[in-house]
């Protein structure tokens, strides 16, 4: 398209199947105002799970330096529809296993089981807004 080549297909042709949700796991401490963790990965263990993949390129004793992004994986489900992507995620949460570093993995648990969430009422501002309330939980 960049070259101005033509698609071979129109936007009548896309059909919309599924439903996808992805969750960035980053080295930070969300109760302490996301502030980077580095260190090193004593246990890195990504779920295995049909329609979850994971995007990353870290292993078990890998250190994570303070120099670059925080993020360590992205875990994305695909499903038949919104709630079996949301249960599907949940369980792939539930499933990663990662020590030696504080990660964001409880904080996506936690909104993903938020009733807000459920019912897909939540905004952009959602989690500046309702912090607290969710690392309470």
């Amino acid at each position: 398209m960049a070259s101005g080549v033509k698609l071979p297909w129109k936007q009548k042709d896309i059909k919309l199947r599924g439903w996808a949700i992805e969750c960035r796991i980053n080295v930070e401490d969300c109760y302490h105002n996301f502030i980077p963790f580095p260190g090193q990965l004593i246990t890195y263990k990504p779920p295995q799970i049909e329609n979850v993949r994971i995007d990353s390129a870290v292993y078990e004793g890998y250190i994570i330096t303070p120099f670059y992004d925080s993020m360590i994986a992205k875990v994305i489900a695909w499903a038949t529809d919104r709630k079996k992507a949301i249960s599907l995620i949940l369980e792939a949460l539930k499933d990663f296993k990662i020590e030696g570093v504080k990660t964001t993995i409880s904080l996506h648990y936690k909104l993903l089981v938020a009733q807000a969430f459920q019912k897909g009422i939540i905004d952009t501002n959602y989690l500046e807004l309702h912090l607290e309330d969710i690392l309470k939980q």
